[in-house]
């Protein structure tokens, strides 16, 4: 039966609802990762999670280290059984629906998807939650748009509606999460979503705050910028790393894959790894640091609480390493914030260190902190200026967006010389279905297409 297309009006409205439901839904997601990381780290029934607060050490004791292990037996579980599209970041879920398979998600994924990555994060595994938050408003942009009988362009701009939404939400970055979705998720030529995906994203982040859900942000005092190339010089760096964080995923989920073809078998040894790195963390600095999310450990960088380079390395390589080992073997969770930590980290140290080699040299700590975040995870997940806008409104200093953005473009460009996909293109690529990974790359494919279609009309 066809139906009549809604007016621009009524679509705007819609795209305000998935934003708006989006909205909700990451402050029930925030709620549910409370629930279970105090359940499973502390033994207590509550919804109140400080994410800028580190975790205080677990009553377990050294039995911490089953504690990933059991929340990931229980994910792998719920993978298998219930929503096998609730393994990874979610964002490569969306991107084979909307380029891949033109299918419509699974309205029961608004329901798994939350729970399995809740128990993820709060039994300690080190993945994000921006992924699985898009893909659950993803959910319910494509279950309003069957509801409402659309199709095409007007269907898959209400899938990036909800994933834009979820985005702002978490961040409390509006823009940031407009850019994020266009970038990530918009085909070749799509301009007509700007308006809709940025009514959804303000939507989405106006609704968290409504429900005294929203995320409290870095507050600090971005310092001068200072040396502007030695900053360029740590996005180049960042795109190396992030190559590197890339590199060993896919080894890692190479070295998974050929395991015995049990999953529990898979993700609990995984885990147990994990378990043992962030208790001997602990035993060696009083905190965990690099389980879950860890944006307690970036306020602590923001807020120049670690003076030691070496220190702050060595927490980059255990994040990546354990953020490869969660996702490798299977796991529940974003990139993105991983992205964050390993940027916060790698950048702060490598200032501190510059500094001590060059003295003369004028560079600050904090700010190469939030230019690490911002270029790292641009890098690592091929949203280019996205990553720059949510990194300046995280910390809330939109001024700094001239020093972020090309520093990311600087990193992508890197990693792209290095490794061709991201960390939401990578799964596919194991799966044998390629992609580009943002938009500027399928605007690429799209007029190199078009010469090459004209080109054989012309020699015909």
């Amino acid at each position: 039966m066809k139906t009549k297309p809604p007016t621009i009006l009524r679509f705007y409205l819609m795209a305000i609802v998935t934003g708006m439901a989006a909205g909700a839904g990451a402050a029930l997601f925030n709620a549910f990762i409370a629930l279970f990381h105090n359940l499973f780290f502390l033994g207590s029934w509550s919804f109140h999670y400080d994410w800028l607060r580190p975790t205080p050490p677990s009553f377990w004791g050294v039995g911490v280290i089953g504690v990933p292990v059991a929340g990931g037996l229980l994910v792998t579980w719920i993978i298998r059984r219930l929503a096998p599209e609730a393994q990874g970041a979610g964002v490569q879920e969306i991107l084979r629906n909307l380029f891949l398979d033109h299918a419509a998600l699974r309205p029961s994924l608004s329901a798994w998807r939350p729970v399995a990555t809740s128990i993820s994060i709060g039994s300690g595994a080190s993945v994000g939650h921006e992924g699985p938050i898009m893909q659950l408003g993803a959910v319910y942009g494509d279950l309003l748009a069957t509801l409402a009988h659309l199709a095409g362009w007007q269907r898959d701009t209400l899938l990036a509606c909800g994933a834009a939404a979820g985005t702002a939400a978490l961040f409390h970055a509006p823009w940031g999460g407009l850019v994020f979705a266009l970038e990530i998720l918009s085909p070749a030529g799509e301009w007509r979503r700007v308006a809709p995906v940025f009514l959804a994203s303000f939507a989405g982040s106006w609704m968290i705050s409504a429900l005294g859900k929203g995320f409290p942000g870095f507050a600090l005092a971005i310092p001068a910028s200072g040396s502007w190339w030695a900053y360029m010089g740590l996005g180049l760096g960042c795109g190396a790393g992030a190559a590197l964080f890339l590199a060993v995923l896919s080894a890692l989920g190479g070295a998974f894959r050929a395991f015995p073809d049990n999953p529990y078998w898979r993700h609990g040894v995984a885990m147990a790894i994990l378990g043992i790195l962030i208790y001997l963390v602990l035993v060696q600095t009083g905190q965990y640091h690099v389980e879950g999310v860890g944006f307690a450990t970036i306020a602590e960088v923001l807020a120049g609480g670690f003076c030691h380079p070496w220190l702050l390395f060595s927490l980059f390589l255990l994040k990546l390493l354990v953020t490869a080992l969660t996702l490798g073997s299977g796991g529940s969770g974003g990139t993105f914030s991983p992205a964050l930590f390993l940027g916060a980290t790698f950048g702060a140290g490598a200032a501190i260190l510059a500094q001590a080699i060059f003295p003369g040299l004028d560079l600050n700590p904090i700010l190469g902190a939030v230019v690490g975040m911002a270029s790292f995870s641009a890098a690592a997940t091929g949203a280019v200026l996205g990553s720059a806008l949510i990194a300046a409104e995280m910390v809330g200093g939109m001024g700094v967006l001239p020093l972020l953005a090309p520093a990311c473009i600087l990193a992508w460009t890197v990693r792209r010389l290095v490794l061709k996909r991201s960390t939401y293109t990578l799964e596919l690529s194991w799966r044998g279905r390629p992609l580009a990974e943002n938009l500027y790359l399928r605007i690429r494919e799209a007029y190199l297409t078009g010469r090459q279609e004209k080109g054989r009309g012309n020699n015909g």
